[in-house]
């Protein structure tokens, strides 16, 4: 069944269907890459999030641990003044040192005695100096520990004579009030010719580490942050009731997956966190070096993946619509230019429809100033009419 189809209307049929298989093919094409690049650069976004605030807690420790490394390198030269002169002379660099750390909230020593009390020759006994703040004034302690053997833990770190991060506790002052304050030391040795004399250490809160883990926040996706220590436990978490206590030791769907070997690595990774009943989430976790030990601690920023999806399926229909709109604005300008093309041409062939039929008059002269051939056309047959009417008289 043959068509009869007007000029226009075959340009613009054409034309627009070739534009349009075209035009879709590249949509289609440009929105799925514009989709995944959307996912990787949320991904991505996500990672550097994670490995930015890693570096900001990162800072606040080994910005404490330079306190103690630099006191315990001073301490050091604890023969040149008497034991009571040079006990008095510690005593008033911890008050000058606490005060100017107000982030603080323990600042203590430990010296054994048979290295500052040259009457003492036992290899366990110490003293122990501590500044502490109450009610806003800063108070100071000394008192005399381990005067009947080192007790376990710190024996260990006696003989481990290492800067160190200790596990978490909850303040021995907490107990039974209303808020419990969980803590973690930092502790440098004081080491003259080997020797282990004693050391300098710091206690400081998770309430650091808190408004850190509650302020990061990522644009248009529902993140969550969390701080691990070396040993898989909540250092820093929006739930506060889980601080201190072990997170997920396996919190994929891969059978071998090991997240307290994978921390002790202090290498970044990801992971899919999509474990049963609970929502998949993508999580990225950052290492800490502690100081100068061999120890990690790990920040974990975590969005789930219907968030990412959500914003790469958002992008993807944005894509769509700005090509939807590309499409019509190049449907009209098709439809525009054939129509300036065909209604000229239209006009000759009305014309040449009159003069086939023997219709001549000076009326049916064309006005077409299109510049092109169909301008050329218009004045030929403007001209083959002139002489027609001419001989026609």
């Amino acid at each position: 069944m043959k068509i009869n189809l007007k000029l226009r209307h075959k340009i613009q049929l054409i034309i627009i269907s070739i534009s349009v298989v075209i035009f879709l093919g590249a949509i289609g094409y440009i929105s799925i890459k514009a989709k995944n690049a959307s996912y990787s650069n949320a991904v991505k976004l996500v990672e550097a999030k994670s490995k930015y605030n890693a570096k900001k807690v990162q800072e606040l420790i080994n910005e404490d641990f330079a306190v103690i490394r630099t006191l315990s390198h001073v301490f050091k030269e604890y023969k040149f003044l008497p034991k009571d002169r040079w006990q008095e002379l510690v005593n008033n660099i911890y008050d000058e040192v606490f005060e100017a750390n107000p982030s603080f909230y323990q600042l203590w020593d430990s010296w054994e005695l048979q290295y500052i009390d040259t009457a003492y020759n036992k290899p366990y006994g110490r003293i122990m100096n501590t500044r502490f703040r109450e009610d806003g004034v800063v108070k100071g302690s000394s008192e005399l520990r381990s005067m009947n053997g080192d007790p376990e833990l710190y024996a260990q770190d006696k003989a481990r004579a290492e800067e160190l991060i200790s596990e978490l506790y909850a303040d021995v002052y907490s107990t039974g009030k209303q808020e419990k304050k969980f803590m973690t030391s930092l502790e440098s040795p004081i080491l003259v010719n080997g020797n282990f004399i004693g050391l300098v250490g710091v206690d400081i809160t998770l309430g650091r580490f808190q408004e850190i883990v509650k302020g990061i926040e990522l644009e248009r996706l529902k993140n969550k942050a969390f701080l691990i220590t070396h040993n898989g436990k909540y250092a820093g978490h929006p739930n506060s009731e889980l601080l201190n206590k072990p997170a997920d030791k396996n919190p994929t769907s891969r059978e071998n997956f090991d997240l307290y070997e994978k921390i002790k690595t202090g290498e970044q990774f990801s992971i899919k966190h999509n474990k049963e009943n609970e929502a998949d989430s993508f999580v990225s976790y950052s290492p800490i070096k502690i100081g100068r030990t061999d120890t990690y601690w790990y920040l974990g920023v975590s969005v789930p993946t219907k968030s990412i999806m959500d914003r790469a399926n958002e992008n993807f229909k944005v894509s769509l619509l700005v090509g939807l709109i590309g499409l019509i604005i190049l449907s009209t300008v098709i439809y525009l230019v054939a129509r300036n093309i065909t209604i000229p041409i239209e006009k000759v062939t009305s014309v040449l429809n009159r003069v086939s039929k023997g219709h001549i008059d000076k009326d049916m002269k064309l006005e077409i100033t299109s510049g092109d051939e169909i301008e050329e056309m218009a004045t030929a047959l403007n001209t083959s009419i002139e002489e027609l009417n001419k001989k026609n008289e």
